[in-house]
Formats: C-alpha cells, sequence, structure tokens
C-alpha cells in the first residue's frame, strides 16, 4: 500500500474510534457495534483506494434461504470491484476482546455466535481498537493486532504496518480449486454457509463435467443446490 495513504487511513480511524469512545460514555443506550459501522467502513473504502482496488462494504448481510447456518447475520461483508463476496468483519464492543481464542468480556451469545462462524474461511473479528483474521482450519490467527494511540489519535508506525498487512491478506484472499470431489466438498461446505455463491461458482466453474457430476454424487454436506440436476450452462 502507499504508505502516507495508509498512515491517514489509520489516524483517521484512530480519531474516529476515540470520538465514539466519548459519545458512548455519555450514552449508554447506544448500540457501541452500530456506532463502528461507519468508521470502519470508511476505513475499508480507503485502503482499498490506497491498494488501487476497490472495496465494497455491505452491512448487515443476512443469509439467504436455503443456507446451512441460519440465524447468523454478520456485521458487514466486503465486495471487490466485481461484486465478488471477499470476506466479512464481525463487530464487537470496544470493551469485548475481538479475538475468539480469547473471549474476554465475551456473552453467550458471543460464544455460541463462535461456533457457528469458526468455519469461515475469511473473516476479521474487531472491535476497532482490536483485529483478527481467521480461517477455517486454522485453529488460531492467521493475524492479529491490538492498536494503541496517542493522546493525539496518532497510530505507531509498526502498529500501522501490521494493521496493513492484516488487511492485505484480507483483500487479497482467493478461493483455490482443489483437485478431487472430496476436497472440493470440504472447502465448499463451509463457504456455503457465509453467502458465497459467486465463490462457489467459481470453484466449480473450474471443473470439467464428469468432475462437476462426480462432486454432486459425493457431496452429502455442502447443499449448493438441487442434485436433481446440474445448471444448464454446464452441460
Amino acid at each position: 500500500m502507499a504508505h502516507h495513504t495508509i498512515a491517514t487511513a489509520c489516524n483517521d480511524l484512530a480519531r474516529a474510534l476515540l470520538t465514539v469512545e466519548r459519545e458512548l460514555a455519555t450514552d449508554r443506550r447506544t448500540s457501541p457495534e452500530d456506532q463502528l459501522k461507519v468508521p470502519i467502513s470508511g476505513f475499508l473504502t480507503a485502503v482499498g483506494n490506497a491498494r488501487s482496488s476497490q472495496v465494497n462494504v455491505v452491512t448487515e448481510h443476512r443469509q439467504l434461504s436455503g443456507d446451512n447456518v441460519e440465524g447468523v447475520r454478520l456485521d458487514m461483508a466486503v465486495k471487490n470491484g466485481r461484486g465478488q463476496l471477499t470476506g466479512h468483519l464481525e463487530l464487537k464492543s470496544p470493551n469485548k476482546s475481538a479475538n475468539p481464542y480469547r473471549q474476554s468480556g465475551w456473552s453467550k451469545h458471543d460464544k455460541k455466535q463462535w461456533k457457528r462462524l469458526e468455519n469461515h474461511s475469511n473473516l476479521i473479528y474487531t472491535n476497532g481498537w482490536e483485529w483478527t483474521l481467521l480461517r477455517h482450519g486454522a485453529g488460531h490467527p492467521l493475524a492479529h493486532i491490538q492498536l494503541t494511540p496517542n493522546p493525539e489519535g496518532e497510530l505507531p508506525e509498526n502498529q500501522m504496518e501490521e494493521l496493513s498487512n492484516l488487511l492485505d491478506q484480507f483483500l487479497s484472499w482467493k478461493a483455490t480449486s482443489p483437485s478431487s470431489p472430496k476436497g472440493l466438498a470440504d472447502q465448499l461446505a463451509p463457504l456455503t454457509r457465509w453467502g458465497c455463491p459467486q465463490i462457489v461458482d467459481t470453484l466449480l466453474s473450474c471443473l470439467g463435467v464428469k468432475q462437476r457430476f462426480s462432486y454432486y454424487n459425493f457431496d452429502q454436506r455442502a447443499g449448493l443446490r438441487n442434485r436433481r440436476g446440474l445448471p444448464s450452462r454446464w452441460t
């Protein structure tokens, strides 16, 4: 990323978060997570501009009917310039941990929600100050950073660099196509839970017709489409 641009975006975020904290301190009726959506959405857009790539942020990303996991509404979805889903962000109150492996301040609801989200393929937990990048099968955070601004709302250079690297990993994530039907089923099963039809279509389009039929015959978990037949464009 362009150093000056990302530094400006990070410091703008820090100042916005300090403002949110002051507002929350004077009005406890306000939802902490809701107050984070605007500054974090703006920050991600600025990061996309720094990477010369469009970032579109959608809030309250509800799951489609028929998804394997119901009752999970992700706070923010990030899409690229082509409208393809890159990943999700789950927001936490600033007084709660944003690291699922250190659940300080978490309620029973938070813990139950993480059980449903732990298979996500590209997910960030954040409370604004703490950022954790998570992926299915890792068993630990892929990247983690705790931001500590100075009284003027400026972040140390090393923290900005770490946050930049975390977001580079998140925004550059791409699905890969496994070589076997079993591998494909294992990869697509968690993806289908988070409303990723574009990613699923991309993966399946990499296979030949026979491999696609083999996948559908094999898969008992992904539940991607009605198994009475493949879409006509694949035949």
